[in-house]
């Protein structure tokens, strides 16, 4: 079987919006650069046997945080980051203000350059 090599032309292929995930298996070659793309773009890349489809590749993402996170007031690529700064400012915070909630995600967005 060929190898992949991954490009911005075919990344896109490959990535599981479901999972926000990339699966690698022995056949794929992933450049450093499309490594960085993807952690950029909230995608983790996992390695190894392919995993059944019932197993779950990233921790379930809180019914309030799914919902701010469809929410109009948040734009933008949505990544797990985002998600999980939603869920922590939610559930630990109480954090209910969508403004805020968006600002706080782009401040952080801001300090590490995504």
């Amino acid at each position: 079987m060929a190898k992949v090599l991954l490009s911005q032309k075919n990344v896109e292929n490959h990535i599981c919006r479901e999972t926000c995930s990339l699966h690698a298996g022995k056949n794929m070659i992933i450049p450093p650069g499309i490594k960085d793309y993807l952690q950029t773009i909230g995608i983790s890349i996992h390695y190894g046997p392919k995993p059944a489809k019932q197993e779950v590749l990233v921790e379930p993402v809180t019914a309030a945080a799914q919902a701010t996170v469809e929410h109009p007031a948040v734009t933008g690529e949505i990544t797990t980051l985002t998600k999980r700064i939603v869920a922590i400012l939610r559930d630990e915070y109480q954090v209910e203000d969508e403004e805020t909630l968006h600002a706080i995600c782009l401040q952080v967005g801001k300090q590490i350059n995504i």
